[in-house]
């Protein structure tokens, strides 16, 4: 792709941090992978300019790109490089006019053992993994030991309802049928063909370990920002915090130049899967297994309290307004209630980078990432292409040696922008969950700006703690320097408009959704999660639908479970939490987290208006495909009321009351096909917060 660019007056030193505009391909440069056999010693290392952020490079033809999945020897860092043997910075940049199409090659070049698995099927040549494996059927009471919680309880479930307990998996184990060397790409938030862009591709499976991939943007697709990532059920966590994450850029479909603006890519700056997520729960998980193996070795003995002789469901319960229920997670002290902004003294914090650079974290003793504006307004471009990882953003300028607060303009979320002519949305903080996009302009200053990421907001008990840190500091150009090169954009981008309550795009659909909501289907879908001595602990439920099993009951918990099916299993049938959707109707959909986490919804190919989420308040609304739902309540039990417990409480719980975020999601220009919803925690993905919708 070539690349516009003008003659402006900047430091040699901050050459690597500025900004391009990017026209579209004038002509198209082919790119032809390197054979397997060059490919020499592998560094996945992003070699910065220091701490000065400089854009991740554009990939030269959208038309014909080939990555290349490689790893480290040590196997403990990923990358997608365009030549195996290129200085790596960051994954590349894939920027496509909108309504145009991009293809890539993906090589696998991981190393793998054993034999290949069994394709299902293929679908451009590229074999699918076989998602037939039915989930462990739904067990009666066992008075299992569930000894990470503070009190031993019976086996018990959310609301009573059954649901599926797996055998024992060893800490760092794939899912059954799943291989560590292998690999995928999904390209996030696109409107595409699902089968193209199907999570279930397998190139350990493919001849040569490649895949080949040919996207088309269908008539529907925003312009706006987007990220591509590994997606291969049970190690994407793995892959991606450990690097297997690039940009994805859409540009309008107008005639002449482009701007691209600004993209900030925050990753993860970890080994591969050693991410605070998977260090926490592993953990847990660890410790439940541990108790066990005792009692069963005659050691000290795991508590484990009378089993009931038949769960009965709670009966009359509105799924969409579920009551506390009894939960047998284990949940401490009050003071683990809300991790965020007030982490403990020895408190551990993720490292993470913006475009390689790594940002600090309270106590590191590196600079701040620093960057340049030139031009009268901007477009920021902030992907938040971390496994598990959210960004609470907020805005700062420096004014007489104090940073003071200003509100983000805030002109795309998700990929689709506020509405026409640079319309905007002022907040004063956005919580961007793992794969969210922020986009947002920021007008030149002459003072230091700074873009800030803190932990004021519950992640909930067990979840994170989050510190405040310093995303990048974006500085002014001084007219003073004399050093001419040929690197900024000379053009500002639109000054933006603040909109009215009303006036923006998800408004406009929302309204056209409210006025039919008496005739929409209406589902609840619930998140909840367990620590027991499996390593699958996640689920994600329809409650609000029927189980024809099991008609007592409306609905069973069962985790997602990716490997070979079972043809003896007569219950094969049901093997995934799947939902059924017609095409051409807007849903309202109840996303309860029963859970005292905090988790992110996300869905394929979708866009949907949130009604109330409690991290953004504000009354103009915008368009998401993932959003944060907010941690169900730790509660202690007065006869029929449950009351938080005070902060400084001791005293422990098996209470939960769950929140609910209500949410109206588009299915009107979506193909026919089969996709997946799920956490984009990855780590809660992996293991089994993840289902199938169907569209007819």
């Amino acid at each position: 792709m070539a690349l516009q660019r003008g003659v402006l007056i900047v430091p040699i030193a901050v050459l690597a941090a500025l900004a391009v505009a990017a026209a579209v391909p004038s002509r198209v440069r082919s790119q032809t992978p390197a054979p397997a056999a060059t490919i020499g010693p592998v560094d996945c290392t992003p070699h910065t300019n220091g701490n000065l952020v400089e854009d991740p490079p554009v990939a030269p033809d959208p038309h014909n790109i080939t990555l290349y999945a490689l790893t480290d020897a040590s196997g403990t860092h990923y990358c997608y490089k365009q030549h195996p043997n290129e200085r790596y910075r960051e994954a590349p940049t894939i920027v496509v006019r909108n309504h145009d199409y991009f293809n890539f090659t993906l090589i696998n070049t991981l190393p793998f053992s054993g034999s290949r698995p069994a394709s299902h099927t293929t679908q451009g040549g590229c074999p699918l993994l076989p998602i037939e494996t039915p989930t462990p059927m739904p067990q009666s009471a066992t008075g299992e030991d569930f000894t990470a919680s503070p009190v031993p309880t019976p086996f018990l479930s959310y609301l009573n309802h059954q649901r599926s307990v797996e055998s024992p998996m060893p800490s760092g184990m794939p899912m059954p049928g799943m291989n560590p060397g292998d690999t995928n790409i999904h390209t996030h938030g696109l409107d595409t063909d699902p089968l193209e862009d199907n999570v279930f591709k397998s190139t350990v499976a493919a001849k040569d370990g490649t895949c080949q991939y040919h996207i088309a943007l269908y008539p529907h697709q925003h312009a706006g920002s987007y990220w591509y990532h590994a997606h291969l059920h049970g190690i994407a966590e793995k892959q991606v915090s450990g690097g297997f994450a690039g940009a994805l850029i859409i540009l309008p479909d107008t005639p002449g130049p482009q701007r691209i603006g600004r993209v900030l890519l925050v990753k993860d700056h970890v080994n591969a899967g050693d991410t605070s997520e998977a260090r926490q729960k592993t953990a847990l998980f660890a410790n439940a297994a541990r108790r066990v193996r005792l009692a069963a070795a005659g050691g000290a003995p795991a508590t484990i309290a009378p089993a009931p002789a038949v769960l009965t469901p709670v009966p009359n319960v509105d799924p969409a307004n579920p009551p506390a229920w009894h939960s047998p997670t284990g949940l401490g002290p009050a003071s683990n209630d809300c991790h965020g902004a007030t982490p403990a003294p020895n408190a551990q914090f993720q490292p993470i980078q913006i475009d390689g650079v790594p940002i600090p974290n309270p106590g590191d003793h590196r600079p701040v990432p620093v960057t340049y504006q030139a031009v009268a307004h901007e477009r920021y471009r902030i992907i938040d292409g971390m496994a598990d990882e959210y960004l609470n953003v907020k805005l700062f300028e420096t004014v007489n040696g104090k940073q003071v607060q200003r509100k983000l303009v805030v002109v795309a979320r998700d990929g689709v922008d506020v509405g026409k002519n640079a319309l905007a949305v002022s907040r004063d903080k956005v919580l961007i969950p793992p794969a969210g996009r922020l986009d947002i302009d920021i007008a030149r200053s002459g003072n230091a700006q700074t873009i800030v990421a803190d932990g004021d907001f519950c992640g909930g008990n067990n979840g994170d703690w989050t510190p405040r840190r310093e995303i990048v500091r974006i500085m002014p150009l001084l007219k003073s320097v004399k050093t001419a090169v040929n690197a900024m954009a000379t053009t500002s981008a639109p000054a933006p408009t603040i909109a009215s309550n009303g006036q923006t795009d998800a408004d406009a659909f929302l309204k056209l959704a409210l006025a039919t909501q008496n005739t929409q289907p209406h589902r609840t879908i619930t998140f909840q999660q367990y620590w027991t001595t499996g390593m699958s602990g996640f689920y994600v439920t329809e409650t609000s639908g029927e189980d024809a099993l099991y008609p007592k009951s409306s609905f069973v918990e069962r985790p997602f479970w990716l490997g070979p099916p079972n043809p003896n299993d007569p219950h094969a049938r049901y093997v995934m939490p799947t939902i059924h959707v017609h095409k051409k109707v807007i849903e309202h959909w109840t996303l309860v987290n029963a859970a005292t986490q905090i988790h992110a919804f996300h869905i394929h190919q979708l866009t949907f208006v949130t009604l109330n989420n409690p991290f953004e308040p504000e009354q103009t609304k915008v368009f998401e495909d993932t959003t944060p739902l907010i941690p169900g309540m730790p509660c202690i039990m007065h006869g029929k009321t449950c009351v938080p417990r005070a902060p400084n409480s001791t005293q422990n719980t098996v209470w939960v009351l769950p929140s609910k975020t209500e949410i109206e999601i588009d299915f009107r220009n979506v193909p026919s096909g089969t996709w997946v919803f799920h956490c984009h925690m990855l780590f809660h993905e992996d293991h089994g917060m993840m289902g199938i919708v169907q569209v007819d």
